[in-house]
């Protein structure tokens, strides 16, 4: 398999999560996430995504210059079909393409740095960062009164996956452990 296969994969659970609730949960502002929304961490999942599928022809992107389309956090339909874009995008991308990553970690400035990497690269770190942020979609979800069967494994790594399968066989990843492993 290649990191876009993963990508593919993760994507349709972001799918599977919106399709799964309402409208009004969506759009929740929750305490337990600083009265974040379920959909602005979608949103912000699914624009790192974009980051790197939309800047591959200019060969730099930059996480910074996201396009922050508030329509995401509210119209899951919208989101949906973003994701289905998404999912073609990625299905045709090359890998090996090399990427200059640009990225200001300065508050005062328009300081840039500038990285190589690539597509697959940094697809990979967009899986990584979206696994994130659905372990934060998870908390908020956990905080209401919700009972979604695949809620147990989001925002759940496959290392974490692989590392509780491993310390016991009876145990699964909806394990009760506190903590990332």
């Amino acid at each position: 398999m290649e990191i876009r296969d993963f990508v593919i994969e993760d994507l349709l659970k972001v799918h599977e999560l919106i399709r799964s609730i309402e409208d009004s949960l969506f759009v929740e502002e929750l305490s337990i996430l600083s009265n974040a929304t379920i959909g602005q961490h979608v949103r912000h999942i699914l624009e790192f995504y974009q980051a790197v599928v939309n800047r591959v022809m200019a060969s730099e992107m930059s996480y910074d210059d996201r396009i922050r389309n508030r329509e995401l956090e509210i119209n899951r339909q919208k989101t949906i079909d973003l994701i289905c874009d998404l999912q073609l995008l990625v299905s045709q991308h090359k890998l090996d393409l090399p990427l200059i990553l640009k990225a200001n970690y300065s508050l005062g400035n328009e300081e840039y740095l500038r990285f190589t990497s690539s597509v697959e690269r940094e697809l990979a770190y967009a899986l990584e960062h979206s696994i994130h942020h659905q372990a934060i979609i998870k908390i908020g979800l956990n905080s209401k009164p919700v009972e979604m069967e695949f809620v147990r494994s989001l925002g759940v790594s496959p290392a974490t996956a692989r590392y509780r399968q491993k310390k016991s066989p009876h145990q699964n990843e909806s394990s009760n452990e506190k903590g990332p492993k």
